[in-house]
């Protein structure tokens, strides 16, 4: 899994009740795109920044891999989008990084029960239970407790 962290500032020229409906409309349009591109696991758009912030709008969005991150780049409907986000921003800023090389051992557990060894989840206790809950089932290490 790859997080696209994408920040902008209003661009010159615009009243702030401009710089408002422009930043409503680019929250409107990114979080639009999940159902028109796939590999997107999660996209959010933040326009009520704080005053401490030097940002005025931020992109914070999950992509399955790399490759979704690449192809969401070059997709016609991203590209549409962006158009009009380059049209009233300045100042862009954009980190991507892996998900998956974070620290991957669970913090609370030295060595992982689970018999299965082939489960890419396998030592990775949160993640493992974190996909069983969402999938409505029970990790194989916690069925056999009674």
């Amino acid at each position: 899994m790859v997080r696209h962290i994408v920040l902008w500032n209003y661009a010159d020229g615009f009243s702030p009740e401009e710089n408002l409906q422009n930043a409503q409309k680019i929250k409107t349009l990114l979080e639009e795109l999940p159902s028109m591109i796939d590999g997107i696991v999660e996209l959010k758009v933040q326009i009520n920044t704080m005053p401490s912030s030097n940002r005025d709008i931020m992109l914070d969005s999950t992509f399955e891999s790399e490759e979704a991150l690449a192809a969401y780049i070059i997709h016609p409907e991203h590209k549409r989008v962006g158009e009009f986000v380059r049209s009233v921003t300045k100042d862009r800023a954009c980190v991507d990084y892996s998900l998956t090389t974070q620290s991957t051992k669970c913090p609370n557990v030295s060595v992982c029960p689970c018999s299965k060894t082939e489960c890419e989840n396998n030592g990775k206790c949160c993640s493992c239970v974190v996909k069983h809950r969402d999938g409505g089932n029970l990790p194989f290490c916690l069925r056999f407790i009674t």
